[in-house]
């Protein structure tokens, strides 16, 4: 596995539950089907630096409310300053 001097950091939000109401003199006679879970997904919040002796420093654009925060490895194409243009 490569090492990188740097990882992104992913706030983590589960999938949401889809829940539809109907008023029951709207609602169809037959069971309705569930629809299938999606998936969860990442928001890029922030970059971690190594530093010297191994540890981090984390600089996060925003601090999550709900959810998980991730560190990765990069991505293919991924910046370590998620606000730099990019190129292309």
């Amino acid at each position: 596995m490569e090492s990188h001097g740097w990882m992104p950091i992913v706030i983590v939000h589960d999938a949401p539950t889809h829940h539809v109401t109907v008023h029951p003199d709207t609602a169809p006679p037959q069971a309705t089907a569930t629809p299938p879970p999606r998936a969860a997904w990442e928001q890029r919040v922030g970059t971690a630096l190594r530093r010297p002796d191994g540890s981090f420093d984390l600089l996060l654009m925003a601090v999550p409310l709900r959810g998980r925060l991730r560190m990765r490895p990069p991505q293919p194409g991924e910046l370590p300053d998620p606000t730099a243009p990019r190129e292309g």
